[in-house]
C-alpha cells in the first residue's frame, strides 16, 4: 500500500509586524570605568568618599537626638500563671487571621495599646463561651477553668 502526497501547496508569505531594520545602541561613558588605583574611590576634592560619609553621619547624629520607642512588653506580669513562657506555633495563615480578626473585636476597641497574641486567644475563648454555651455549660467551664488555675498556681510554687 503505496501512498501519495501531493506536495504542490506552497508556503504562503507572512508580513513581518517588526522591522528588520536595527537601532542604534545607546553609549554610555561612565567617568572612572577603568580606573583601579588607589583614589578610585575619592572625589574631586581629593577626599575619600566614605570619609564625607562618616563626617555626615556624624554631624547628623550630633545634631538631633532621635527618640526611640522601647520595643517590648510595657508592662511586667506579675503572677507567674499569665507570663509567656512557651514560644507560639502558629502558621503565618491563621497569625494573619487573628491580626485581621482583632480589628473586629469590640473589646479591644480603646486599646491603645500592642493588643497580644495571648490577649487575642483569651478574649476569642471568653467570647465563645459566652455566645456559643448554654448557662449550665458556661458554669461548668469557668469551674473547670478555675480549678486549672488554682492547680497551675500550685504547681508553680
Amino acid at each position: 500500500m503505496n501512498r501519495e502526497f501531493k506536495n504542490d501547496v506552497q508556503p504562503k508569505k507572512f508580513n513581518k509586524l517588526l522591522d528588520d531594520t536595527k537601532k542604534e545602541k545607546k553609549k554610555v561613558d561612565i567617568k572612572g570605568e577603568f580606573n583601579f588605583d588607589n583614589n578610585a574611590f575619592s572625589s574631586g576634592t581629593g577626599t575619600n568618599v566614605f570619609e564625607n560619609r562618616k563626617a555626615n553621619l556624624e554631624r547628623v547624629k550630633s545634631s538631633k537626638p532621635v527618640k526611640r520607642k522601647k520595643a517590648g512588653r510595657p508592662i511586667e506580669i506579675e503572677d507567674p500563671r499569665y507570663k509567656v513562657v512557651r514560644s507560639k506555633k502558629v502558621s503565618p495563615a491563621v497569625e494573619d487571621k487573628l491580626l485581621i480578626l482583632q480589628e473586629y473585636i469590640t473589646e479591644f476597641a480603646g486599646e491603645t495599646k500592642r493588643i497580644s497574641f495571648n490577649q487575642v486567644v483569651n478574649q476569642l475563648a471568653d467570647s465563645y463561651i459566652e455566645a456559643r454555651l448554654g448557662s449550665s455549660k458556661q458554669e461548668r467551664i469557668k469551674q473547670e477553668i478555675q480549678e486549672g488555675l488554682e492547680k497551675l498556681q500550685k504547681k508553680l510554687k
